[in-house]
């Protein structure tokens, strides 16, 4: 099954990014009342940086190995953040319509937040490896 899903490159480069922003918006639509309680997630922008760290992941894998965009690929660090950050714009204010919901500029910064760690993150990470070569 992986063999043909790597024939596709476009699905194995963009599918994770396709899903992980579905499952986010689907998860974005329920409403505020039939969200679980939990402990362990009390701590809501720690829970959205983190969501948002992986999003930046799957965008970062899906743009860095795209060609149909040479400029995206080629700026693909930036245009992570960017992506990533206007998407989480764009969840909070889907947020604004779904009842007993809200919108969230803090929720918002701590997507981003995610978007810009992970890059950082990553990108410090290739300069090191370069460096050590």
């Amino acid at each position: 099954m992986f063999e043909r899903l790597r024939q596709n490159l476009f699905l194995w480069h963009q599918g994770p990014m396709i899903v992980w922003a579905a499952a986010l918006f689907i998860q974005s639509s329920i409403p505020g009342d039939n969200i679980p309680e939990w402990s362990v997630l009390s701590h809501d922008k720690i829970i959205h940086f983190l969501i948002y760290v992986v999003f930046a992941v799957t965008v970062h894998r899906g743009i860095r190995n795209q060609q149909r965009f040479p400029l995206l690929a080629q700026h693909h660090w930036i245009a992570t953040v960017v992506i990533v950050s206007v998407y989480g714009a764009s969840d909070e204010f889907h947020q604004y319509f779904v009842p007993n919901r809200s919108c969230s500029v803090y929720d918002w910064g701590a997507d981003s937040l995610g978007a810009v760690v992970y890059v950082a993150g990553s990108w410090l990470q290739t300069k090191l490896r370069s460096a050590a070569s």
